[in-house]
């Protein structure tokens, strides 16, 4: 015993660090298995079990009801930065109708969307799924008991419903509305940007659209809906997991969701960089330009 006394604050580091290696792997192990589960029950459900349907047209609901206002006031200010950004910074015309409008497309609409939406998954799914079994009724009624708890019915039928069904209507409706909210963003942003061209910087219709559209790629606009149904699906599957975590019972409710949040954004920002490495890398990077490539 002595022995372990003495070493154990030289050995204290690597307990912490194998400790956290534990941990992340725990969690992603968790993650797994709900991932696992969603898949089975959206393909074989159980006798009885309530159809997903209805339950992701709700989910989708509530997403655009809050989303939808968050995001074309995020864009509104992204859309006229861009184009004032690029008037003055660049000190061309030309130049206004490729920033705003490709940049919005290839890149910030749909990241910018997801950061948002991430939020508020944390907030509603992480949330909801965590609250107390006497709050139940509050949560899926009429569509999908939440927690494998019924009240008021037997206890077979508590056990007979899995809390992945609650999930699966979350992160099926969260991958249906991640491209959504990227087009949503782009069109209020191009608008926004547009207007302010125009009205502020004379920009004519025509020099606005016509560069923009000549720069604009295939795979920028087809990256609006594969990234933006990546998105949602990471980060509901990360709000629904920290919501559903039998270990974390006990946590305040603020915690999960912040954490839900933040874990969500860096899986935005993984997905998002490992997006342009793949289909951005080979040939010129960014397409064609408005400026005169250097001589070498």
């Amino acid at each position: 015993m002595t022995a372990l006394s003495t070493t154990a604050p030289l050995l204290r580091p690597f307990e912490s660090i194998g400790r956290t290696i534990l941990n992340v792997v725990h969690y992603l192990g968790g993650m797994g298995v709900l991932g696992l589960k969603v898949i089975r029950c959206i393909f074989r459900p159980e006798r009885d079990a309530p159809a997903l349907g209805k339950a992701v047209t709700h989910q989708m609901d509530r997403i655009f009801h809050f989303g939808i206002p968050l995001i074309a006031i995020l864009h509104v200010g992204l859309g006229s930065f861009l184009a004032m950004q690029a008037y003055f910074g660049a000190t061309f015309l030309d130049g206004i109708g490729p920033v705003v409008g490709v940049g919005l497309i290839r890149n910030v609409a749909p990241l910018m969307s997801a950061m948002v939406l991430t939020g508020l998954y944390g907030a509603m799914f992480t949330s909801e799924l965590r609250k107390p079994d006497r709050d139940i009724h509050d949560r899926d009624p009429e569509w999908i008991p939440d927690r494998s708890v019924v009240l008021g019915q037997s206890a077979e039928l508590r056990t007979a419903i899995e809390p992945s069904r609650l999930a699966a209507s979350r992160m099926i409706a969260a991958v249906l509305a991640g491209p959504v909210m990227g087009v949503w963003g782009s069109l209020v942003g191009i608008a926004v940007g547009y207007g302010v061209a125009a009205g502020m910087l004379k920009v004519s219709t025509p020099g606005f659209f016509d560069m923009f559209m000549q720069m604009l790629w295939v795979r920028d606009v087809v990256g609006v809906f594969l990234k933006g149904m990546l998105f949602g699906f990471f980060t509901s599957w990360i709000a629904c997991y920290e919501g559903l975590r039998t270990e974390a019972n006990d946590e305040i409710i603020g915690n999960s969701a912040l954490r839900a949040a933040t874990l969500g954004g860096i899986a935005i920002l993984v997905v998002n960089s490992s997006w342009f490495l793949i289909f951005y890398q080979a040939g010129p990077a960014f397409g064609p330009t408005v400026l005169t490539p250097p001589s070498l």
